[in-house]
């Protein structure tokens, strides 16, 4: 039986791997207005909505979305994909490592590995300087975020321990050049050291949720595959 198993498995997960969680997965202009009605009235994308000059020109405005989803994010996880993997990872000889495009920390907070764990575009769970003014990192207080339940944006939003300015999720957004990308690229670090340890092992890939909203997750699991030669189940 053991024989059958890899010696590693990679789990590459796509945004919309969210929607196990019970998260929006926002596809196109239409769900960004049902899930969040201010930015209807403005005739916003979802692009031009998530994009970091919000935080300098209506912090209220932007953090009632992410306020919003704070909310939905700080709910129990209700699939149990994550415990299997977990379960996987103990049961493999090199574990399991996890490369994911969505940004609202599932996996570390399912119990994974933190040094098994990229988080390719950053996490929500993270907050950072709006204008990235001292390069800080901290977590995210539910409790810093009031929503006014008729404009449904934010009466209270979290502000930046140094400055006193808003903050905003540590993510990538839009035409983003404040993104402080010093976790992630530790994650990068880690992760990439112990891929480098997977030569010439027996490695599955698992890509989970990939569609054509990105392709990132898509172009990563097909270089692993030919990087590492792994059996890719999709």
């Amino acid at each position: 039986m053991d024989n059958l198993l890899p010696d590693a498995l990679i789990v590459t997960a796509a945004q919309n791997i969210q929607n196990l969680c019970g998260l929006p997965f926002f596809k196109n202009t239409e769900n960004v207005w049902k899930f969040y009605p201010p930015s209807k009235k403005i005739n916003l994308s979802f692009n031009e909505l998530i994009h970091p000059g919000w935080f300098d020109i209506k912090p209220s405005f932007i953090w009632g979305f992410y306020g919003k989803r704070s909310f939905l994010i700080a709910r129990p996880i209700r699939s149990q994909v994550f415990d299997q993997l977990l379960k996987i990872h103990h049961l493999l000889s090199e574990g399991v490592g996890v490369i994911t495009s969505s940004v609202n920390g599932e996996f570390l907070n399912s119990g994974f590995p933190a040094e098994r764990v990229e988080e390719i575009y950053g996490n929500f769970r993270k907050l950072q300087c709006a204008s990235n003014c001292s390069g800080e990192i901290w977590d995210l207080n539910h409790d810093d975020i009031r929503i006014d339940s008729k404009t449904k944006m934010a009466d209270e939003f979290p502000c930046c321990p140094s400055c006193d300015g808003p903050a905003r999720p540590n993510t990538l957004l839009f035409d983003d050049d404040r993104w402080n990308s010093e976790r992630a690229d530790g994650q990068r670090s880690n992760l990439n050291k112990w891929l480098g340890t997977l030569k010439g092992k027996n490695v599955h890939i698992l890509e989970l949720g990939v569609d054509s909203v990105d392709p990132c997750i898509e172009l990563t699991t097909s270089g692993l595959s030919e990087k590492l030669n792994a059996k890719v189940f999709r």
